[in-house]
């Protein structure tokens, strides 16, 4: 069996979270849709700032992961974006 290197785990997980922002969805946030609070930059902004935190998942916790992923993300974003892709991207 192959494993991924983290920087790949890493992009995966990046390139799922921006495909799934992206993806038309009744009464969510879209391309094609911002509200008010958050916009669709929001949630690619997320998508990158969760990086660093997946990157290093594997010397962390989940609970550790997910947190240095939410505190990464509101660096850049003032919005939970990212409420579920930290947990349902990651390695584990």
């Amino acid at each position: 069996m192959q494993y991924l290197k983290p920087d790949e785990v890493v992009w995966a997980a990046q390139i799922a979270c921006i495909l799934e922002a992206s993806a038309n969805k009744p009464a969510k946030v879209t391309r094609y849709r911002d509200f008010a609070n958050p916009r669709f930059e929001d949630f690619l902004i997320s998508a990158v700032a969760i990086g660093p935190a997946l990157r290093d998942a594997k010397r962390a916790s989940v609970g550790e992961t997910i947190l240095k992923a939410i505190r990464d993300t509101q660096r850049f974003v003032s919005y939970n974006t990212n409420l579920a892709l930290p947990s349902s991207s990651s390695p584990w």
